[in-house]
């Protein structure tokens, strides 16, 4: 069984970045165009980018990161901000939380994409 992305947090659609791994390798040339190859054949999403949560989501978010994932080391579903279909994910970084209301902090958050 999958874990979910906590419903009681905002979606991870709002304000994120998706950037698709790179899946060709460009190799420079002593003479002539740069010589292209296929890197790799598996393609992943890599996304980026920051939630305003309150306090109480705070404590929701910790305890999903270590109850739930692990502090990441567990992948979780979580609507794919492109397709918008439920895609499996892994934490690879999380940042601080930054005030910019009474109650209401930016965090910053990057997940990869699970390839399938």
């Amino acid at each position: 069984m999958s874990v979910a992305w906590p419903i009681e947090l905002p979606n991870l659609l709002a304000g994120l970045e998706v950037q698709p791994n790179k899946l060709i390798k460009q190799s420079t040339m002593q003479t002539g165009p740069a010589k292209v190859a296929l890197e790799d054949n598996v393609e992943f999403d890599i996304v980026t980018g920051s939630l305003i949560l309150t306090r109480a989501q705070i404590v929701i978010f910790e305890e999903f990161l270590r109850d739930d994932i692990d502090y990441g080391a567990t992948s979780f579903l979580v609507v794919h901000p492109i397709t918008l279909v439920e895609t499996l994910f892994h934490l690879l970084d999380r940042g601080s939380y930054q005030q910019v209301a009474p109650d209401g902090f930016q965090f910053s958050i990057t997940l990869q994409e699970v390839p399938s």
